[in-house]
């Protein structure tokens, strides 16, 4: 695979995730979690979508997200509820157009 392959795999890859978060399919904060690594190896300098998303992600450090969350206790996960809630509605509001944006530029 040439190093333009792999960009364009990371960038297809980025578009269906960032497609799925849109429709809802998949969770915004595991969504996000996954995107922004996704992203940043797509070699997208000073991008405004992958400086949103990776804002986000710079937020979520510590929180039970994607097959982690599988570790946690239940009454950790109950705990930590109301935060989780409140960091996805922020989330959405913050990243969505970016995530859109994803999902438009590098969608299939």
């Amino acid at each position: 695979m040439t190093h333009a392959e792999y960009i364009a795999d990371v960038r297809r890859r980025a578009g269906q995730l960032a497609a799925a978060m849109v429709s809802g399919e998949t969770d915004i904060l595991d969504g996000c979690w996954a995107l922004g690594p996704l992203l940043g190896q797509a070699d997208l300098e000073a991008d405004p979508d992958a400086e949103a998303i990776g804002l986000i992600c710079s937020e979520l450090d510590g929180l039970p997200l994607g097959s982690a969350r599988a570790n946690w206790a239940p009454e950790a996960l109950s705990r930590l509820a109301p935060q989780l809630d409140s960091a996805a509605v922020w989330a959405r509001r913050t990243a969505m157009p970016a995530i859109q944006s994803v999902a438009r530029r590098f969608g299939a």
